[in-house]
């Protein structure tokens, strides 16, 4: 019930990668101005889509990106909580707000 009812959420589906020390490293070989980017996602631990990696020199987009785990994180525990049969979406759903990167 829990996966469904996440699923159903598709507005906060999006592909992300979590990388590891490894894929940075492979990442350098080739850009090592991503490569710095992709580090401070590791360091962060934040799973992170590629379009938005190259403005991660941005502190705000960071900040965003780490206040948006701490809600998932509280919405997951929320539907994990729930009592068997209720059915209704978590309350800090409400709270949850995609981060956004301003592209020119």
């Amino acid at each position: 019930m829990a996966i469904s009812k996440l699923i159903e959420m598709n507005h906060l589906i999006q592909y992300r990668a979590v990388l590891t020390q490894e894929n940075v490293d492979e990442i350098a070989e080739f850009d090592p101005d991503l490569a710095k980017k992709a580090q401070i996602a590791l360091d962060e631990g934040l799973a992170v889509n590629f379009q938005d990696l190259d403005y991660f020199y941005d502190k705000e987009l960071v900040n965003k990106y780490k206040q948006e785990k701490k809600i998932l994180n509280k919405i997951r525990q929320e539907i994990f909580n729930s009592p068997k049969g209720v059915y209704n979406m978590p309350p800090s759903l409400q709270e949850y707000e995609r981060p956004m990167v301003r592209r020119v």
